[in-house]
């Protein structure tokens, strides 16, 4: 996986953030909100999915729009959450 780090991104991170959260907005209802993070493998994009049951799978619809930053050489990481966990979410980012 740490050979996807060097492959040169075709989008800056802002606009990644904006492409998968009008890609996946475009399939769902669910709240959504979308980071450039940082790990020990590199930078990748967090989306946060807000679930009534986050345990459950992902809608096949959503999975695949997530499939949308793979063709830029983005790292995605889905996060499932409960109802109303965005909004803290964003507030401690700021």
């Amino acid at each position: 996986m740490a050979h996807i780090n060097r492959m040169k991104r075709t989008l800056k991170d802002k606009e990644a953030v904006k492409l998968i959260e009008k890609t996946v907005s475009a399939v769902t209802d669910a709240r959504i909100h979308a980071r450039a993070e940082s790990d020990g493998d590199g930078r990748h994009i967090t989306l946060f999915v807000e679930r009534y049951n986050p345990d459950s799978p992902l809608d096949p619809l959503v999975k695949e729009a997530c499939t949308a930053l793979q063709k830029h050489n983005w790292r995605l990481v889905t996060v499932k959450v409960p109802i109303g966990m965005i909004e803290d979410i964003v507030e401690r980012g700021k």
